[in-house]
């Protein structure tokens, strides 16, 4: 299938080139991290001090170079709970222990380790003393054109699921859709000119049109 495809390399390295973030003071949030029996360790620390705008809504960025990990962290105020908090999208690159989506996987090699974009949305839950991610692990070279819907991407880690069946990551497609294609159209929402998406029609009268 023709299209844009997504390459972490390109969109890490756009995201921690100065050019293409705002410098800002860091935000000081808390986390939940390392399981400590029933809970996990209170932490408080500062996000990075760059960020992206999307709606209007700044998005703090970390990233790790040795793990080329990405964290693009909303700070968020929880109702009874002093401070803020870390709600934010992870992306990496890793080995997903077990590919179980069929539609990805030939056959008789499903439950083999599987190199993927581990993708997660991580949620503070203070009351309960931890937190908890919603995940949808997609393929390396995963199709992301402008004309397609991102929620029909396929999660790696279950059988048979999309990003369209994470209820908590469909309420925020729209976030999620610009981190990942601005890299590559540059900014839709913010941060810069608004780019132009062609509607299905007009990309399919441009295939139509292109020469074979």
């Amino acid at each position: 299938m023709a299209g844009l495809r997504f390459d972490y390399n390109r969109f890490y390295n756009y995201y921690t080139d100065p050019r293409n973030v705002v410098q800002d003071v860091s935000q000081r949030v808390k986390y939940y991290h390392n399981n400590s029996g029933q809970y996990q360790i209170l932490h408080n620390r500062h996000t990075g001090d760059t960020y992206i705008t999307v709606g209007g809504t700044k998005y703090y960025i970390t990233a790790d170079p040795s793990k080329r990990d990405i964290l693009f962290t909303l700070p968020t105020n929880i109702p009874g709970q002093t401070g803020q908090w870390s709600f934010h999208y992870h992306f990496g690159v890793g080995m997903l222990p077990k590919c179980r989506n069929k539609t990805i996987v030939p056959p008789g090699k499903k439950n083999i380790p599987y190199q993927a974009i581990y993708f997660h949305k991580t949620i503070q839950d203070p009351i309960n003393r931890t937190k908890f991610h919603k995940n949808c692990y997609f393929k390396t070279d995963e199709l992301i054109d402008d004309a397609i819907d991102l929620l029909s991407v396929h999660c790696l880690e279950s059988s048979k699921d999309q990003m369209a069946n994470r209820p908590v990551l469909v309420r925020d497609i729209d976030v999620i859709q610009e981190i990942i294609r601005r890299p590559f159209y540059g900014p839709r929402y913010g941060g810069g000119h608004r780019r132009t998406k062609k509607s299905r029609r007009a990309v399919h009268r441009t295939r139509r049109q292109r020469p074979v």
